[in-house]
């Protein structure tokens, strides 16, 4: 169960983050990962936590997200959309959102 003073989760996605050969990362991700969520256009920053840590490239894992533009998320991101996770230009991995909390997220300061 989450504490009151651990930050709010905005969605969870099934992602998957590709492998090296596929132009993904060498290593692998952790909780607390800062990687970018790019749907409709634009790239949005997030940290990540996972159900599983770390995350092997290749592998599909649960990821909880917490957004850093809640507000925008709440008006444009829906159950069931699909995003790319990207680092800079580059493409490492997909998702999928299976959650969200969007009267959090309309509510939120941050």
């Amino acid at each position: 169960m989450r504490s009151n003073s651990e930050p709010p989760i905005h969605a969870i996605a099934e992602v998957t983050f590709l492998p090296k050969e596929q132009g993904g990362r060498a290593t692998p991700p952790s909780s607390g990962y800062r990687g970018h969520i790019h749907y409709d256009g634009d790239d949005w920053g997030a940290q990540w936590t996972f159900a599983w840590d770390p995350v092997e490239p290749g592998q599909t894992v649960e990821a909880m997200l917490q957004f850093l533009s809640p507000r925008h998320h709440a008006l444009h991101l829906t159950v069931g959309k699909d995003f790319s996770i990207r680092e800079g230009p580059h493409t490492i991995g997909s998702g999928r959102v299976t959650w969200l909390d969007v009267a959090g997220m309309s509510a939120s300061d941050r």
